[in-house]
């Protein structure tokens, strides 16, 4: 895969995302509203989270992006890390 190919991936979920967060809080605050209870916005707020986890995950794992912790600098000569 391209950069550009990653970018427009990347560029496409997040527009979903924001239209899908925006009607999701719409949805929400309609709940609120009927049942007076705050249970709709948090089942909302989990919702909207898990959808944002997915789609950061979907652009991570299908392009082959890895989350590795910092090695520190070499010493002597070697690595202190594992390639």
């Amino acid at each position: 895969m391209t950069t550009d190919d990653i970018n427009m991936r990347s560029a496409w979920l997040c527009s979903r995302n924001d239209v899908a967060a925006n009607g999701g809080v719409l949805v929400a605050a309609a709940g609120v509203l009927v049942t007076a209870a705050a249970w709709p916005d948090v089942a909302m707020g989990v919702a909207i989270a898990l959808l944002f986890g997915a789609s950061a995950s979907d652009v991570s794992v299908v392009h082959g992006i890895s989350v590795r912790p910092a090695c520190a600098q070499p010493r002597r000569g070697r690595r202190s890390c594992p390639r």
